[in-house]
């Protein structure tokens, strides 16, 4: 069988509604794991690809997540009270902007948890980050509490162990809804600038940082601003602090995860890996799974708009299967009047592009001057012919 030219490739990049997709992650990286479940190139035909566990880049993501944790632990922990929210929303966007491209950035389970919910990130891949960004933080506690004068391990308080500077103690219900909100902010940012509009490109662990020093400068006071569930298990395990409200802390987080979700599941739709997902669930509900929700159509399915992520094919297209034939239809031009036949394709309909007017041509030109003269009122008689 012959190679495919480079005419046929062309025609198959063009009609394969991955292609945009994979270029767009490919381009912004942050929030983006593009070569998850990518056959890896350069292989012999026969030769297997390695497993998910035995590919580098799915380990150097771990270590991201898991040394980017352990860093936020230690700066982000030992700040002074003064400057914690600045101190920790700075860390976060340094280590946002070092991560971004080995393992996306996420660094907090909770972000984690939203993008496994919308498909943004498989849920394989997700639970290796949250058992890494865990450890992380413990790690970074254990470091923490040898820098740190008077931590003792096991001594009930240290650094990272989130306390209130308020004279009143608020309640768990206050607790469990400032913790909440806070992290469907933050987590609502990484959406909005790193998820669903990756074009923000270098801006968007600015903003990510920037939203959790909002977030700590004004619900710190009350509750030490955790937002994320690693920074509350880690210095619990570690100091053994807190136990009585950290579950409090974690459930609320990822609580405030899910309502970003489900706040941003309609604007965008499911990402790559959401298929499987939203099918499930509109089945459990007994509903059919609207075509908003399809992960690679998109929204309304227009090129171009906010909701697509790949463009629209003219026709039915599955990957690895043969390109159909192009569907029948009134040749370019046909609709028109005969004095425009004959002339180059305007536009084409079945590649989705703008139509435009055609030029008429000399002889269109010189029966319409005809037609108007043929039906012309004519002049009085005894009429001023000289007035123009």
């Amino acid at each position: 069988m012959a190679a495919p030219t480079s005419d046929t490739q062309s025609l198959l990049k063009t009609h394969n509604p991955f292609s945009s997709y994979l270029e767009i992650a490919s381009e912004h990286p942050v929030m983006s794991t593009p070569d998850e479940d990518a056959a890896p190139g350069g292989l012999p035909a026969n030769a297997k690809p390695p497993t998910f566990l035995l590919r580098a880049r799915v380990w150097a993501a771990l270590f991201a997540e898991f040394l980017g944790l352990a860093i936020f632990q230690i700066y982000g922990g030992s700040a002074n009270d003064d400057v914690a929210a600045f101190g920790n929303g700075i860390t976060l966007c340094i280590l946002v902007y070092a991560t971004a491209n080995v393992s996306g950035g996420h660094l907090n389970p909770a972000v984690t948890f939203a993008n496994c919910l919308t498909g943004h990130i498989s849920w394989g891949r997700g639970g290796l980050y949250v058992i890494a960004q865990f450890l992380g933080a413990v790690f970074g506690a254990l470091i923490a509490s040898g820098m740190i004068p008077e931590s003792d391990i096991g001594g009930g308080s240290g650094p990272g162990c989130f306390t209130h500077t308020k004279g009143t103690v608020i309640s768990k219900s206050q607790l469990w809804w400032w913790e909440t909100i806070m992290t469907f902010t933050l987590t609502s940012v990484v959406y909005a600038t790193a998820v669903t509009k990756p074009g923000h490109g270098s801006l968007a662990p600015l903003a990510i940082g920037f939203s959790l020093f909002a977030s700590a400068f004004v619900g710190g006071p009350y509750t030490g601003a955790a937002l994320n569930p690693a920074r509350v298990i880690g210095p619990a395990i570690v100091f053994n602090c807190y136990w009585d409200t950290a579950f409090v802390y974690i459930f609320a987080e990822l609580f405030g995860g899910f309502l970003a979700a489900v706040a941003f599941l309609p604007l965008y739709g499911f990402g790559q890996f959401g298929s499987l997902f939203n099918t499930s669930i509109f089945s459990w509900l007994g509903m059919s799974t609207p075509k908003s929700f399809h992960p690679v159509s998109g929204v309304d399915s227009q090129p171009g708009s906010a909701h697509s992520i790949a463009p629209r094919s003219p026709y039915p297209y599955t990957p690895g299967t043969p390109m159909p034939a192009a569907p029948a239809s009134t040749p370019v031009g046909a609709q028109f009047p005969s004095a425009f036949r004959g002339q180059p394709p305007f536009s084409s309909p079945s590649l989705g592009l703008p139509q435009r007017a055609p030029k008429p041509t000399l002889a269109a030109l010189a029966e319409a001057e005809r037609a108007r003269s043929l039906h012309a009122p004519t002049r009085q008689s005894g009429g001023n012919d000289n007035l123009l």
